[in-house]
């Protein structure tokens, strides 16, 4: 409970760049149990507590925002000036934990790295192998063609609309379960910062990350607007408004936010593969 003491949902409304040092923390204190606890599954075991430890603060920034979509609609068209505290939160903790993972990849024992960043290394080297092939004009993502509608709407937006979904779902069934998955992409990142750097050295570690940043924007916009949208819609049935006419509002203005977050997703995976075929 002291680290979910430790900040509170107003705090981090006004102060979004609080989370960062949040996110640093938990994920280290959460990296230390999970090798202490259980190390043969650390890298996902990391995750979940990661995810335990932010879900306190998350839902009841939900609350809040479920509160004022209810008392105070606007039009959708005003999302990001309404919700930039709240997307703010989403993008420091995402941050943190990426700067987090790619710090103790890093510094830690190649053999405790190994095991505790074990699923996130076959994840990338997946990747890899799937873009090596997409080089030598064989398929990526499971495409059979390199054409560019193919591979970015066949593929890419295929695989992470799926990933939306789920962050829809789990913000709806657990408030703020969406963190979860944000957590996950967060690791992955970090991680592939991390081994550019091994390789490369910082600067290109550098170049590594500033190369995610143009379609990851919209791909994790669109991840952290779901989990918006979901986290809403939760924090709603959890207060039993559902028979009010406030909830009506909610759920129109949550049905906006998916499409938005669906049309986030597109371009990220339209922008991916643009770059990967002109790469």
């Amino acid at each position: 409970m002291v680290l979910e003491a430790i900040i509170k949902s107003r705090f981090a409304l006004t102060h979004p760049l609080a989370m960062l040092f949040f996110a640093i923390a938990i994920t280290t204190v959460s990296m230390g149990i999970s090798i202490a606890t259980f190390p043969d599954y650390s890298s996902v075991l990391c995750i979940a507590f990661i995810t335990i430890g932010s879900m306190p603060v998350l839902f009841q920034i939900f609350t809040q925002e479920e509160t004022e979509e209810a008392e105070h609609p606007a039009s959708p068209a005003t999302f990001l000036e309404r919700h930039f505290n709240i997307i703010s939160v989403f993008v420091f903790l995402f941050i943190g934990i990426a700067i987090t993972y790619c710090f103790w990849y890093l510094y830690l024992p190649t053999e405790l790295g190994e095991t505790i960043f074990a699923e996130q290394d076959k994840n990338l080297e997946r990747i890899g192998q799937l873009r090596g092939q997409a080089t030598a004009g064989a398929a990526l993502m499971a495409c059979e063609s390199h054409d560019f509608w193919a591979l970015s709407l066949s593929c890419i937006f295929a695989n992470n609309a799926v990933v939306l979904i789920w962050s829809l779902i789990l913000a709806f069934f657990y408030g703020a379960g969406a963190i979860f998955l944000i957590a996950w992409n967060a690791s992955v990142v970090g991680i592939a910062v991390g081994q550019e750097i091994l390789v490369n050295g910082l600067s290109g570690g550098l170049i590594r990350a500033i190369g995610l940043i143009p379609h990851g924007i919209f791909e994790i916009g669109g991840y952290v607007v779901g989990a918006i949208a979901g986290g809403i819609i939760s924090a709603a049935i959890a207060k039993k408004i559902y028979l009010k006419k406030e909830f009506e509002i909610i759920i129109k203005d949550v049905i906006i936010l998916v499409i938005i977050a669906f049309i986030l997703v597109l371009l990220g995976a339209l922008l991916e593969g643009f770059l990967l075929l002109s790469g």
